[in-house]
């Protein structure tokens, strides 16, 4: 169509291109936010909750800064949502009043908020698999508190968080850049098992920094099965002095297709109720070097330790292949499965950590939580917590969307982008969509509705 066939006209209704926050809306009110946060968020100031509600629409909508919410508040939707919203400067005054008490009780609402998200989704869930992971947060600023370099030469932040294997967010913390990746995960860990309801079996993966007597222990003490990377200073010596025997397996490492499985037993000092030995498996994979003098080891090797025997089960993700369009083999992801705890099992009981690092990329890229925008770190903690909460809500929304949940491009795209009509009149405000949106934005109200009132009658 040529550009001269193309007028602009204007018209003196109220719009909106935010029309999806009414479903975060009814979420945050379903699940009693403003209620729950009473006696949380600081005495100071007016308008404490919508303040918080500020900024975790702000997350949800693609908030990058504290700026931004001088251009959110300009959408009508949102100013009337959040009671004005408030100025930037007001919200950094906000994040500062926080005390440590009062973040270690914004913590323990999120958990508790994420407990609840998980059954009300999965009620059926006879498991849960808890990850933790640390990722460095590069930062620009100079001014900033516990700026610090990192093992990778970066100079910034650190933050520490904790997921369950369909992805909502348990714990959260800031800390000084540099600071090694397992530093507070023992405690963490600990009041997320606590509140884990007991008819849940609970298991625990993650990397080799986290592979430390302490972590075993805890584990050990809350009977929550563990695979955890070994460092190869600790599997190096298990070569040396085990005659491992080596067997064929299809499971693929280091890109190649020839490799081999093993195990043996780990002594380890200190254990508790009673354990003096934990099960290791290993994967090797022949070296690409072609040119290995005879006294070199000619393979690569990856070692995951654990507490769980062979003749017991774990869950591990069901995947199917099929031939798809022009003759290419294709998976599909299934769901969890209970299977017996075989090397092969376990490995791939492991890999499964991987979702981890995309729920991780998740926060950092899709809600802009890789930067930090105040010098007081406890505000920083707060900023990232409230960030937490929204990736929740958007997390719980993306199963109404996929079986398998999705991430916040497409979130935004079906449940937030939606263009509305904003009507204030007798204290009452209405969001007129189109007919075919309106019956969309129902009908995901009307899953909401349901979910809640089966979880409630289930209580």
């Amino acid at each position: 169509m040529s550009s001269k066939n193309i007028s602009i006209e204007t018209t003196n209704k109220v719009l909106s291109t935010r029309g999806g926050l009414i479903f975060f809306d009814d979420l945050m009110g379903k699940m009693a936010f403003e209620e729950r946060l009473k006696e949380i968020l600081p005495k100071t100031g007016r308008k404490r909750f919508q303040k918080f509600k500020s900024l975790l629409l702000g997350f949800i909508c693609g908030l990058d800064s504290l700026d931004d919410i001088s251009k959110l508040r300009k959408d009508k939707l949102f100013s009337r949502l959040t009671a004005g919203a408030c100025a930037d400067s007001t919200l950094g005054d906000f994040l500062r009043a926080f005390s440590r008490r009062q973040i270690e009780q914004l913590n323990d609402l999120l958990l508790e908020i994420s407990l609840q998200m998980r059954s009300m989704l999965f009620p059926d869930d006879n498991f849960v698999i808890y990850s933790s992971d640390s990722t460095p947060n590069v930062q620009c600023g100079k001014k900033m508190e516990g700026l610090g370099w990192n093992y990778k030469k970066q100079w910034g932040l650190d933050t520490l968080s904790i997921y369950d294997h369909r992805g909502f967010h348990y714990g959260f913390d800031v800390r000084p850049g540099g600071t090694y990746s397992s530093n507070g995960n023992v405690l963490m860990m600990d009041n997320i098992i606590r509140a884990t309801s007991d008819h849940l079996m609970v298991f625990f993966h993650a990397d080799s920094a986290f592979s430390n007597l302490d972590n075993y222990n805890n584990c050990l003490i809350h009977n929550c099965r563990f695979v955890m990377a070994l460092k190869e200073t600790s599997y190096g010596p298990l070569l040396r002095v085990n005659e491992i025997k080596w067997k064929k397996t299809d499971l693929q490492f280091f890109d190649s297709d020839r490799c081999e499985i093993g195990q043996c037993l780990y002594h380890v000092d200190g254990l508790a109720r009673g354990k003096t030995y934990l099960r290791v498996v290993f994967i090797r994979a022949p070296k690409k070097d072609d040119q290995l003098s005879f006294l070199e080891d000619h393979y690569e090797y990856y070692a995951m330790v654990t507490d769980i025997g062979e003749h017991e089960k774990l869950p591990v993700m069901q995947k199917r292949e099929y031939m798809g369009k022009r003759g290419k083999k294709r998976k599909e992801i299934l769901d969890w499965k209970m299977v017996p705890a075989t090397i092969e099992n376990v490995i791939c009981f492991y890999r499964n950590r991987g979702n981890t690092e995309n729920f991780i990329k998740e926060e950092k890229y899709g809600l802009d939580l890789k930067h930090y925008p105040c010098q007081k770190m406890s505000a920083n903690k707060v900023f990232g917590t409230i960030g937490a909460f929204a990736y929740n809500l958007m997390r719980f929304s993306s199963f109404l969307i996929s079986k398998r949940g999705c991430y916040s491009k497409k979130i935004r795209f079906f449940l937030v982008d939606l263009p509305c009509q904003v009507v204030s009149h007798a204290r009452k405000l209405t969001v007129r969509f189109n007919r075919q949106t309106k019956k969309e934005v129902c009908g995901q109200l009307l899953k909401i509705q349901n979910l809640f009132s089966s979880y409630y009658d289930s209580c």
